[in-house]
């Protein structure tokens, strides 16, 4: 099993923050006292608690896309797709996720704004992986060989599913 480090202490004292409360506008005295470590310590890992929110992030958009890749292995690109967006789409299973993502939801659209070249780094495993999957379709013939696979694919895919889903299309 890997070793905690003080960043990983920390990040999970944020993620139990977040999944309590559905903000971001904790402060880094709140993470330093929940996690029983002191302000320098946080220092040497983060220089702000935006740092530690984009490490938050960051590390659960390239899990959660890690996660979706072993899910869609195997399967032939519409099902894939499907799951994935499915995913993006599901609702949160208890009151805690629905908080964390309100939250991540949140500082999403801040980065968006304000940050937009981390928010690009940070997204990219989940770009990455619609591409694959997308590209994966082209080869099979099942998706036009035309298709954006930039930046816009994930709320491209997202929009067409839930109008697909919204008029009962399925694909044979």
């Amino acid at each position: 099993m890997a070793e905690v480090t003080r960043a990983d202490r920390f990040i999970k004292t944020a993620v139990e923050i977040l999944g309590e409360t559905g903000r971001t506008d904790f402060t880094v005295q709140e993470v330093v006292a929940r996690s029983k470590t002191s302000l320098r310590a946080f220092y040497q890992h983060f220089g702000s608690k935006d740092e530690l929110l984009l490490a938050l992030f960051d590390r659960t958009m390239a899990q959660t896309a890690q996660l979706w890749r072993t899910e869609t292995a195997g399967l032939d690109s519409t099902a894939a797709l499907k799951l994935v967006i499915d995913r993006i789409s599901a609702r949160p299973e208890s009151t805690t996720q629905d908080s964390l993502n309100r939250a991540l939801s949140l500082y999403n659209q801040y980065l968006a704004e304000n940050r937009p070249r981390e928010y690009a780094r940070v997204l990219s495993p989940l770009h990455r992986l619609l591409r694959d999957i997308v590209g994966q379709g082209i080869t099979e013939g099942v998706f036009n060989p035309g298709l954006d696979v930039g930046p816009r694919l994930p709320s491209s895919c997202r929009r067409c599913w839930v109008r697909s889903d919204c008029i009962g299309w399925e694909q044979n």
